[in-house]
């Protein structure tokens, strides 16, 4: 490591060499600054990583729709045979639901894959305008559900891609109505902690017990698997943080009662809303 004038360390490669010039002895060293290759190794790592992350669910999660079409599959052509048609058309429901299952899966899956590891732009934009795109975006199931939500007005302003910041946004806002507590109309909070430094999303929901918080982010890893959807929302949600270099947490039981999704964002652009 080498130390730069504002004390900041970055890695360095180093060649020495002994020449002879003019008759006399030499020591010759060349020091090369390789940050940016480090940067390429280490994105190199967590794309290899990501890869068998991803082939491991995909052989995980997609084997088991897989196995339901098959096994009802041979169930059906018995029915059909011994002409026991109500059964028949349990067997079809069945098969249709686990196709729909696949269909929603591969989709995300494919959504997922496109995501990078660094946003292909960036632009300074109100994080209020992501946040309005993104309530544009769940309107239908806002309006639904008769979900309240109170957006802070002055978010900071964040040097980011703001199409995928609004997916954010939509994912978390798409969880928190899903997970909703049953016994209670519907609150959802967008803001943002001046302390921290980091933007939230609060709700009045279910919450989610300690021992789950830290495989909330995981591909396919569904906390409810009677609950629609194919645990990939939370996953993107990371991935598009992490190509921002961002960090994302979850607290629960949060201030509203529920699930607290908080995300750090670098480079903001005025930290401190006026």
């Amino acid at each position: 490591m080498n130390i730069r004038k504002d004390k900041s360390e970055f890695p360095v490669e180093a060649h020495v060499k002994a020449i002879t010039l003019h008759n006399a002895p030499y020591i010759v060293t060349v020091v090369r600054d390789v940050t940016e290759r480090h940067h390429y190794i280490k994105e190199l790592k967590q794309q290899k990583a990501e890869i068998e992350q991803f082939t491991y669910s995909i052989s995980h999660d997609l084997k088991s729709p897989l196995v339901t079409i098959e096994g009802f599959s041979e169930i059906l052509a018995e029915n059909l045979a011994t002409n026991d048609l109500e059964n028949a058309q349990s067997d079809l429901r069945r098969i249709n639901k686990a196709a729909s299952k696949m269909h929603v899966l591969l989709t995300e899956l494919l959504e997922y894959s496109r995501l990078g590891i660094t946003p292909h732009s960036t632009t300074p934009t109100a994080m209020n305008d992501i946040v309005e795109d993104a309530l544009e975006r769940v309107a239908g199931q806002v309006l639904e559900t008769s979900a309240q939500i109170t957006v802070a007005p002055d978010l900071p302003t964040v040097n980011g891609n703001p199409d995928p910041l609004a997916q954010v946004y939509q994912n978390l806002i798409d969880n928190s109505i899903k997970f909703r507590h049953p016994d209670r109309p519907i609150e959802i909070e967008l803001g943002w902690d001046p302390e921290k430094n980091c933007f939230f999303v609060d709700d009045n929901g279910r919450g989610i017990e300690l021992q789950f918080q830290n495989k909330v982010f995981a591909l396919f890893d569904q906390l409810d698997p009677e609950q629609p959807g194919s645990g990939i929302g939370l996953a993107t949600v990371k991935r598009i943080i992490d190509t921002h270099e961002g960090k994302i947490w979850v607290e629960s039981p949060s201030a509203l009662g529920g699930t607290k999704i908080s995300f750090f964002l670098p480079n903001l652009l005025n930290q401190t809303p006026q």
